[in-house]
């Protein structure tokens, strides 16, 4: 280099490093670049540039700068920490991943490195590498309390919800008004039932920050876990206001919208529809083509995504069929899992299993990638099996991922998604005339919409009910607060006060908490029921849950929204129930049930014979020991649990998708 040359590279650099000091990213970066013709193994400069644009959010051109940095000086230790920042926003972990660990073998002495890292390796599902590389950062800085939060989230995400809390509480230690830590706060104590802690921490977050999305839509939950669908609707549309992109709380709205008094299917659609065209439109394909060859008769490629391929309704709706499907071996099957790595649920064990190297984790991953995958997996029909609930991926088939797409098992309305183009449901739930309320077409299983699998090793039912040695009737609903609202609360108090002896017990997650137990024991006393007739509990561990059907007589069955799992399980214990169906998909599901399993004379007409029925068998010992006696043997010899009777009627619903895309395809 001249003279000349390295005088005006000098003056180059100290113009670049006084804009930059004076904030004008923009001259600096134009500096930067003359400076690199000049120079073009100028690695700092090339890092300066990169650094410049990942502030400015500009990721995809920041990359290769970055990238050229490290290329010439493998040393430069910002630039790879830099470097593994960009490729976080870009979503793409795994380099993501190289570049921190890189950063941290030249510093390992630097704890925002382990900070970064440990989100990283979150994303990645290593939730326990992330836990222990927070920890190490931690303990050279205590007092990050982004790192505490940070923390905490990855805890909460795989169920230590004790620790996450404590991981919040230092972090509002060290910053009482972070609110981050105020909101993740808010959200573990909510899962956990807590109700009254969580609207605190959501209030204070509305303290500083009085629009904030996160907080509000958690308000919305904890008013609709209560019962109060109408407030938890207005607080979920104010966090919907709030910010835009926030789909996860229209999710919620929706989900509040099925458990409300009176809502009708055309509602139901037409927010479903909403919801798509807030968030579901922007990642529509349009002209995808693809190219699947269409012959009728060929082996097929079955997709299934899922956040729930673990212990979980979706999981004891569809780990049977799924396995007998897969060792009939007539499909090549694939499992695109958006969730955790679970290895100690033996849900998870057993789905992986079956999956063999077909096992796909798509947690964390963009749609536009996890679409490639499908591709390339050459997928003709892509399942959901989690519509609208937590853990869904309705991104990725609004992005049309595969020529065939079905919504089966996992939500109980139309998903309001025009890409999808088939709902698996029986006729009873999604009865032929309810087909202008969903966007998808309607199929029909013969018998049920899934076949049970019952839980193993359980307890087993009481041979006589309780109200024989007890002398009065015990009532349950193990269903979510969520179900019981103003109008079950009615309709259950007429009950008891013809049975003014009779108990009622309401156990769930919800109802260990004050505010909940306040809210529905003054619900029921405003209708004459004594306090002393309710007994509150929260939920326990699966065994002894269903141990407790044990102590009772009957189950009540809520409205709307009907029991599913609770219903099943309420069965499967010799526990009868009387149901009262509705007009929406889920206020059918006991219907079902008590179809397929021969017991229609427990299914109502209407409120007075819903109230009639339950006076009546409570009044009557002798049908409830047959039903203690009889309901669990009469499950297991119906098409409810029979998957033999239910996977060639899946298999036959699978061709005719498969025919009917082949005979309509242009």
């Amino acid at each position: 280099m001249t003279n000349s040359a390295a005088a005006e590279m000098t003056a180059l650099r100290r113009a670049a490093t006084e804009a930059y000091l004076d904030q004008n990213y923009e001259v600096a970066f134009g500096l930067y670049q003359q400076i690199l013709a000049l120079d073009p193994k100028a690695h700092d400069i090339y890092a300066a540039a990169g650094e410049i644009l990942l502030s400015a959010g500009r990721f995809g051109e920041a990359s290769p700068f970055l990238e050229k940095a490290v290329i010439i000086n493998p040393r430069n230790t910002i630039a790879w920490y830099n470097m593994a920042l960009t490729l976080q926003h870009l979503n793409e972990w795994d380099s993501a991943q190289k570049a921190i660990e890189a950063a941290i073998s030249l510093a390992p002495d630097m704890p925002k490195f382990y900070f970064t890292a440990g989100t990283i390796y979150r994303a990645q599902g290593r939730h326990m590498d992330a836990i222990e590389t927070y920890k190490v950062g931690l303990r050279m800085d205590e007092k990050d309390a982004e790192a505490w939060s940070n923390l905490g989230l990855a805890l909460y995400e795989i169920n230590l919800f004790d620790d996450a809390i404590t991981a919040y509480m230092n972090a509002l230690k060290h910053n009482i008004r972070l609110i981050s830590a105020h909101n993740n706060l808010s959200i573990v104590l909510l899962k956990i039932g807590k109700l009254e802690g969580a609207r605190r921490a959501a209030e204070r977050v509305l303290a500083i920050e009085p629009e904030n999305h996160y907080a509000l839509n958690v308000l919305g939950c904890i008013e609709s876990q209560c019962g109060r669908h109408e407030l938890g609707i207005s607080f979920l549309r104010r966090a919907i206001a709030a910010d835009d992109d926030f789909w996860k709380a229209h999710s919620n709205l929706l989900f509040c919208l099925l458990h409300k008094d009176n809502t009708t299917l055309a509602e139901i659609r037409a927010e479903h529809e909403e919801w798509y065209r807030r968030y579901g439109a922007r990642h529509a394909r349009p002209n995808i083509v693809f190219k699947n060859t269409t012959d009728p008769n060929r082996r097929l490629r079955i997709g299934f995504v899922s956040g729930d391929f673990r212990r979980h309704p979706v999981g004891y709706f569809t780990i049977s069929t799924l396995e007998k499907l897969c060792a009939e071996n007539s499909f090549d099957i694939y499992f695109y899992a958006n969730q955790f790595e679970e290895d100690e649920d033996p849900f998870v064990a057993r789905f992986k299993a079956m999956a063999g190297d077909h096992w796909r984790h798509i947690w964390e991953i963009k749609p536009q990638t996890v679409c490639e995958m499908i591709k390339k997996d050459e997928i003709d029909i892509l399942f959901d099996l989690t519509g609208h609930n937590d853990r869904h991926r309705l991104d990725v088939f609004c992005a049309r991922a595969a020529p065939v797409q079905v919504t089966w098992a996992g939500y109980m309305a139309t998903t309001g998604v025009p890409q999808m183009d088939w709902l698996l449901g029986d006729s009873i739930q999604t009865p032929e005339k309810d087909q202008p309320y969903y966007t998808e077409r309607l199929y029909q299983m013969p018998h049920s919409f899934i076949a049970y699998t019952p839980p193993s090793g359980g307890p087993a039912p009481a041979r006589i009910p309780p109200s024989i040695k007890n002398g009065f009737i015990t009532f349950a609903s193990f269903n979510k607060p969520t179900k019981i609202t103003a109008r079950t609360i009615r309709i259950w108090s007429e009950i008891m006060q013809q049975l003014p002896d009779s108990r009622l017990l309401l156990k769930f997650l919800g109802f260990g908490d004050p505010e909940a137990i306040h809210f529905f024991c003054e619900q029921f006393t405003a209708h004459g029921i004594r306090p002393e007739q309710l007994t509150f509990e929260p939920n326990a561990p699966h065994h002894e849950l269903l141990a407790r059907y044990n102590d009772v007589d009957m189950a009540l069955d809520p409205m709307p929204y009907t029991g599913s799992t609770t219903t099943l399980e309420a069965l499967w214990m010799g526990t009868p129930l009387v149901t009262l169906p509705g007009d929406i998909f889920p206020a059918r599901h006991a219907a079902t049930y008590l179809t397929a399993i021969g017991a229609t004379e427990l299914i109502a007409a209407d409120e007075k014979d819903y109230i009639d029925k339950i006076v009546a068998l409570a009044r009557d010992p002798k049908r409830l020991v047959h039903y203690k006696e009889n309901l669990r043997q009469q499950m297991q010899q119906s098409p409810l649990c029979n998957q033999d009777l239910f996977v060639p009627s899946f298999k036959d619903a699978i061709h005719h998708f498969w025919r009917d895309y082949c005979s309509n395809r242009p």
